[in-house]
């Protein structure tokens, strides 16, 4: 499962110790409950594609916005996922060759 916001400091190292405590105790519930670790992606590469379902009703609302932006339905989409994870502090993940 997902940890979520938890680590708190004055400073990167206070934050840093928090976090390492907090993985180290993750790992030790999934081992004690025989739960297999997630897979690594660190070195994962990906094609930048992948299939979405989404009801019609929001299909045709994305594909009527998109016509509107002079954009592609994959471009608009693609614009509005890159701005959400900006939004929600989470740009670091991204890169600029988006």
């Amino acid at each position: 499962g997902w940890i979520g916001k938890c680590c708190h400091g004055d400073n990167e190292e206070d934050v840093y110790r928090q976090l390492c405590q907090i993985l180290d105790e993750w790992v030790d519930i999934y081992e004690s409950g025989n739960i297999p670790l997630p897979a690594s992606i660190s070195g994962k590469k990906f094609s930048g594609k992948f299939q979405l379902r989404v009801d019609s009703d929001l299909h045709k609302a994305l594909a009527i916005r998109a016509m509107q932006s002079n954009e592609s339905l994959n471009s608009f989409c693609g614009r509005l996922l890159r701005n959400t994870m900006t939004q929600t502090g989470h740009s670091k993940a991204l890169n600029s060759d988006g």
